[in-house]
C-alpha cells in the first residue's frame, strides 16, 4: 500500500509540473525587470516568468515579433528587443585589475601601452564572459522609430505578452489562463483564438483551459471550425474540429455551481441555446 501511495504521489507531482497557470490580471512590471522574481511571490502566476523568457532574446522573441508584425490591429505596432546590461560591480573589478597594469605601462613609458591598446582593452572587457550580462526587454515603436518601455504603451501589452509567450514557448503543457482577453482590443481578442488553435493542434500540443468572457475569442474558434469543414481554413492554421473544443458554461445556482456543456457542430454553431444571453447581447444592441 505504501508503494502504491508513493507512486500516486509521484504521478500527481509529475502531472502538476506540466501545468502552467496565468491569473486574471497579469503583473505590470516596473521599467527595469532584473531581480523582480526575487521580490514578487506571484511572479510565475502573474506572468512574470514570460518577461524573463523574453529577456533571454531567444526563439520566442522572434515568434512574438512575427506575430505582432502580421496582425494589423491596434497595439501591435511594436517589436521586442533585448538590451544587454553588465553587472557594474563585476565590470569595475575587472577594469581595475587590467587598467592598473596598462596604466603602469604608460607611467613607465612602455611603447606597448598606447591609446589603441587601451581601446582594445576596453573592447575586450565588454566581451569578457567573466562580466555577468543580463538581458532586459524593451519595445521598439515601429511608427515613431524609437525604443520605449512597456510602461509607456499601456497595460494591454503587459497582459498580452505572457499569453503569447506561453503559447509559443510551452510544449505538451496544460496552460490554464483566466481572462486571456483582458485589456485587449476586440480584434486582438479574436486573434488570440488563432494563437490557441495553433499552439494546441500543431507540434506544440498544448492543452488550454481558458476562463473567458470574450465573445470575440469564442466566435473566432467557431469560425475556424466552420472554415475547416468548408475547406476554407487559412493555410498557416492546423485543422480544428468540434471534438477538439469543449465549451463549458458555469452558472451559479444558490450555494452550488452548475457546469453545462455547450457542444458545437461541424459548422461551428452552438447545438444548444446559450443560457444567460451571452451571444444575444450584441444582437439586441444592434437590433
Amino acid at each position: 500500500m505504501e508503494e502504491l501511495l508513493d507512486w500516486i504521489s509521484e504521478e500527481f507531482a509529475n502531472g502538476l509540473k506540466s501545468v502552467t497557470y496565468l491569473g486574471p490580471l497579469r503583473c505590470y512590471p516596473p521599467r527595469h525587470l532584473v531581480g523582480m522574481h526575487d521580490q514578487d511571490p506571484n511572479w510565475f502566476s502573474g506572468g512574470g516568468h514570460a518577461w524573463d523568457i523574453l529577456g533571454r532574446g531567444d526563439r520566442v522573441v522572434g515568434e512574438v515579433n512575427t506575430w505582432l508584425r502580421s496582425r494589423p490591429c491596434p497595439g501591435t505596432d511594436y517589436e521586442v528587443r533585448v538590451r544587454h546590461l553588465k553587472d557594474l560591480g563585476r565590470v569595475n573589478q575587472a577594469t581595475k585589475q587590467r587598467l592598473a597594469k596598462h596604466l603602469r605601462g604608460l607611467a613607465a613609458h612602455d611603447e606597448t601601452a598606447t591609446l589603441s591598446a587601451l581601446d582594445a582593452l576596453l573592447s575586450d572587457l565588454a566581451g569578457d564572459p567573466m562580466n555577468t550580462e543580463f538581458g532586459e526587454m524593451v519595445l521598439f515603436d515601429r511608427r515613431a522609430d524609437v525604443e520605449v518601455s512597456h510602461r509607456d504603451v499601456g497595460v494591454g501589452i503587459s497582459q498580452l505578452f505572457p499569453v503569447l509567450v506561453h503559447a509559443f514557448a510551452d510544449q505538451n503543457k496544460i496552460v490554464a489562463i483566466e481572462q486571456p482577453e483582458i485589456h485587449l482590443h476586440p480584434a486582438l481578442q479574436a486573434e488570440l483564438g488563432d494563437v490557441f488553435i495553433e499552439s494546441a493542434l500543431s507540434d506544440r500540443k498544448n492543452t488550454f483551459l481558458l476562463e473567458t468572457h470574450s465573445e470575440h475569442l469564442i466566435l473566432r474558434i467557431m469560425r475556424r471550425i466552420r472554415e475547416t469543414h468548408l475547406g476554407k481554413l487559412p493555410k498557416h492554421l492546423p485543422p480544428i474540429k468540434p471534438t477538439d473544443v469543449s465549451v463549458l458554461y458555469v452558472e451559479k445556482d444558490g450555494p452550488r455551481s452548475i457546469v453545462r456543456e455547450m457542444p458545437l457542430d461541424e459548422m461551428g454553431r452552438l447545438v444548444k441555446a446559450w443560457p444567460g444571453g451571452f451571444f444575444e447581447e450584441s444582437f439586441n444592441e444592434l437590433f
